[in-house]
């Protein structure tokens, strides 16, 4: 079983997600372990591609996520390998690594903060763990892996591996000796090329057995919002406001048709932000913007999002999409699309720019 590290393990490996998943089913690999330095970022790509390989390819893979967390014990920094066991080990890693934002160095959480965050957790540890913290500092499941890591794919990647590294140490590659004695890891790293090698070690049916198969479709996957009780109304109730306050009646009185471009547009986003989820989305955009307004805080939209009528009459944008320049007459032509902010044909969450 291998704990392999991608590319978004900045300044450590050399590892694209979509590669190590073809390569995977290709040398017809059990099981994968995502495990990157101080980030999950990676993660929910890591699952949705093998989601999407199972689907496609005859071999099928598992594969389960992690981190590899930065910390300190007794004057050693190391990295603790923190296992996913259910959807708690999940947000217990989300808690950990967003100290990293208050913490004094950004590479290392202290060892505290994650003690108090060690539910749905298993600490796996190999021959290469560098830190060996005794069950008494630290109450947390165990599991001791037979397998290896993975930094780069191919044998032939050794070298822009070595690039990576270089510009983490800032030396040149000449100077990579000088890297491979910093760390005894870097040097068992550079006798061994840890590529990913048609080799592994038995699979362990009892990580299995600890570890809960994680799907894309689960809840805890979705972003977590605050919850109000029927967010698709609050929505339709603060935009209802909007539309008094923009004038919107008052502006179109004289023109039908131009009051059906608006209804007819605001009743689409509205449907489309109802069947995407995206209805809370719009909620937290919109208390962020009132929290700026309150305290004086100039804040304004960036983006595709300006294309959006929720946007201006929830108060989020000051540019009406349908008639952007009130002193000309109406033009249909000049109106901006909501389409390239989001429509109904895309599967993954919007994004708002707020500067």
């Amino acid at each position: 079983m291998m704990i392999c590290h991608s590319h978004y393990s900045i300044q450590d490996a050399f590892c694209h997600i979509d590669d190590l998943i073809e390569r995977a089913v290709e040398y017809k690999l059990p099981y994968l372990i995502l495990m990157d330095r101080n980030t999950l970022s990676g993660c929910v790509e890591f699952l949705h591609e093998i989601e999407s390989s199972n689907k496609k390819k005859e071999h099928k893979i598992i594969g389960m996520i992690g981190c590899q967390v930065g910390t300190e014990y007794n004057g050693q920094f190391g990295y603790l390998n923190l296992l996913c066991k259910n959807k708690d080990g999940w947000f217990s890693l989300c808690r950990i690594l967003s100290q990293l934002q208050s913490a004094k160095d950004y590479y290392f959480v202290p060892l505290e903060l994650i003690k108090a965050n060690l539910r749905g957790l298993i600490l796996v540890t190999t021959s290469l763990s560098a830190l060996d913290i005794p069950a008494t500092e630290l109450n947390i499941e165990r599991f001791e892996l037979e397998g290896r890591e993975v930094f780069y794919i191919d044998e032939t990647d050794y070298l822009y591996q070595q690039i990576v590294l270089c510009s983490k140490y800032q030396k040149t590659l000449a100077e990579f000796h000088e890297i491979v004695g910093m760390s005894n890891e870097l040097q068992i790293f550079a006798e061994n090329e840890w590529y990913l090698r048609n080799e592994y070690p038995q699979a362990n049916l009892r990580l299995m057995e600890l570890v809960e198969s994680f799907s894309l479709k689960s809840k805890f996957m979705i972003p977590q919002l605050p919850g109000v009780t029927n967010p698709d109304a609050r929505l339709l109730e603060i935009c209802r406001q909007g539309w008094l306050e923009r004038g919107i009646n008052a502006r179109t009185k004289d023109n039908p048709h131009l009051k059906d471009v608006y209804i007819n547009r605001i009743k689409y986003e509205l449907q489309v932000m109802a069947k995407a989820k995206l209805s809370m989305y719009w909620l937290v955009i919109h208390d962020i913007i009132q929290y700026a307004k309150l305290h004086n805080i100039n804040c304004g939209l960036r983006g595709s999002a300006g294309g959006s009528l929720i946007a201006f009459l929830i108060g989020i944008n000051h540019l009406d999409p349908i008639w952007p320049d009130y002193a000309y007459p109406y033009d249909p032509n000049k109106s901006l699309l909501f389409e390239r902010f989001y429509s109904d044909a895309r599967n993954i969450p919007a994004t708002i720019t707020l500067e």
